[in-house]
């Protein structure tokens, strides 16, 4: 059985899953573009806050967050985010790497080497926007 949750935003859906044993919480999202002011995309991260349940154990964020994470530093002690990110990261980018890490969601993609794969949209080939996140 699942349950549509109440939108928060015209750009957040979320929907929970009654497992066997405990949830699943699904939701997909598409993060305002580096068009929009950057008060567009602090609602957009407060909207997403908002629609995770946090006493549903297990949850998955998907969509495009038109963010690039890019190559993870060697220096960089984050276990959010995995070694193969592509491109530099931008501002928008850092944002989405504050929100997981205070969030504890893994951005799974950046843990497999796919860069062979187009994984970009238009002529965006170089930017992760795709981002599946997973709780911890």
């Amino acid at each position: 059985m699942s349950l549509c949750l109440p939108c928060p935003s015209d750009r957040v859906i979320s929907c929970k899953v009654k497992l066997q044993e405990g949830s699943l919480q699904i939701i997909q999202v598409y993060a305002p573009t580096t068009d929009y002011d950057d008060e567009e995309a602090e609602k957009f991260y407060e909207d997403l806050e908002n629609a995770i349940e946090k006493k549903c154990a297990n949850t998955v964020i998907m969509g495009d967050f038109n963010a690039k994470i890019g190559v993870k530093d060697e220096d960089e002690e984050n276990e959010w985010i995995g070694p193969f990110g592509i491109g530099t990261r931008n501002e928008r980018g850092e944002k989405l790497i504050d929100f997981c890490t205070a969030n504890r969601l893994f951005v799974t993609n950046s843990f497999f080497n796919n860069q062979d794969q187009d994984i970009g949209h238009g002529n965006h080939l170089e930017a992760i926007t795709r981002i599946k996140l997973i709780s911890s």
